[in-house]
């Protein structure tokens, strides 16, 4: 296993020379570490301008976890596209992040080389109801797609829940909200729980089909010795159109885990962010490959609580956050107790097509964003990742 962690610092700074011995001796330090490793540190530099500059954790790993070659860069920024809840690429290396705190905002990104992470945030889209006001309160924005080949974007809300529609010109909501099935609706009219609703939001590349995730069981569905049983809504239409529910997934995550974000990587075959907090212990983040092949739909069933194991869409561990080596306190800042100081509140998620040719055929890139929750305790920090599925 190679690793090589890239230490910035700014123009001028000489105390990184400091910095430098102390991550040499650290890493150096690390019996195990050092038993499947070589590791090598280079010094970069910042200029004063960029994203990232007034707080700077950049390491870039590439180790092998059983699902081929991973490849991690992470960057944290204090700036004001703060509160991310959703990232969607419109290119190799741009896209749009959704801000699900008031009043609700779409930024453009320019996430740069994804070995280096330079970003930067273009100002802020409002979103806006019909009638032009902002929607402020009225919309928790946690899920988003870009339609292809259209000026607007869908956003899912936790509040409703609701999957709107929005111009990227002005902000504006245009069209009516997407059908939501009435079981998947808060009480009194559906079993979903209040704040715990459509989480997640991703398409396939043409469009054609829409998956919403809810991010815990509904009232019926429940847990199997703390794995949740929950639904995934697909929707089948074009962009720009009208999209309609054809078939509801069931899916078991992890132990004690929620559902946070959904990316997909060709029709009814995604990739799941699960997550979870625990007070005083910190987070854990994993990414599980999702195959939808071969589950019952499950639109009909009243309680996902007693259903048979076949039922559920067969998934299997990409990767753990928490697994991989970040290096210590001193090449990964942290503001809070984490098993692993890369572990952060992780609610975003993006991932790019397979490269063709190349040195990376074959790969694709992975994104992940964390939210700050407006909380000092708490960093917005950008992940990329190169990963391999395998057939």
């Amino acid at each position: 296993m190679d690793i090589e962690f890239r230490f910035e610092a700014r123009e001028g700074d000489d105390s990184s020379h400091d910095e430098l011995r102390t991550l040499y001796a650290h890493l150096g330090g690390d019996f195990e570490l050092q038993r499947h490793a070589r590791i090598s540190v280079r010094r970069e530099s910042l200029q004063s301008g960029e994203l990232g500059a007034a707080e700077v954790v950049l390491a870039a790993v590439s180790a092998g976890l059983g699902v081929g070659r991973l490849a991690i860069a992470i960057r944290a920024w204090r700036d004001a596209m703060n509160h991310p809840t959703a990232l969607a690429l419109t290119g190799r290396s741009s896209g749009y992040a959704l801000a699900d705190n008031d009043p609700g905002r779409v930024f453009p990104v320019e996430l740069g080389d994804p070995e280096e992470l330079n970003v930067a945030a273009d100002t802020a889209l409002t979103l806006r109801g019909t009638d032009g006001r902002p929607y402020g309160g009225r919309i928790d924005g946690e899920g988003m797609v870009v339609e292809p080949g259209t000026d607007t974007v869908l956003v899912g809300s936790e509040k409703g829940p609701s999957i709107r529609r929005f111009r990227l010109s002005d902000g504006h909501e245009v069209g009516t909200p997407l059908p939501i099935p009435e079981k998947l609706r808060t009480e009194p009219f559906g079993g979903a729980h209040q704040g715990r609703t459509t989480e997640s939001l991703a398409a396939t590349a043409d469009g054609r089909y829409l998956y919403a995730g809810w991010e815990a069981p509904l009232n019926d569905d429940g847990d199997q010795r703390g794995r949740n049983r929950l639904r995934i809504q697909r929707y089948h239409g074009e962009p720009g159109g009208n999209y309609v529910p054809d078939r509801q997934c069931a899916y078991e995550t992890s132990t004690g885990m929620y559902l946070a974000e959904l990316a997909v990587t060709e029709q009814d075959r995604l990739l799941a962010l699960e997550r979870q907090y625990v007070e005083g212990l910190g987070n854990t983040v994993r990414v599980v490959e999702l195959r939808l092949t071969d589950d019952k739909d499950v639109t009909n069933t009243p309680a996902l609580a007693e259903v048979s194991a076949d039922v559920f869409v067969r998934s299997s561990l990409l990767f753990s956050l928490g697994d991989c080596p970040a290096g210590g306190p001193e090449v990964v800042a942290g503001k809070q107790r984490q098993p692993n100081p890369l572990l952060e509140n992780v609610e975003g998620m993006a991932v790019g097509p397979e490269e063709a040719d190349g040195p990376a055929k074959g790969s694709r890139l992975l994104y992940l964003i964390s939210d700050d929750n407006e909380n000092n305790a708490q960093i917005t920090r950008l992940y990329t990742f190169r990963i391999r599925l395998t057939e």
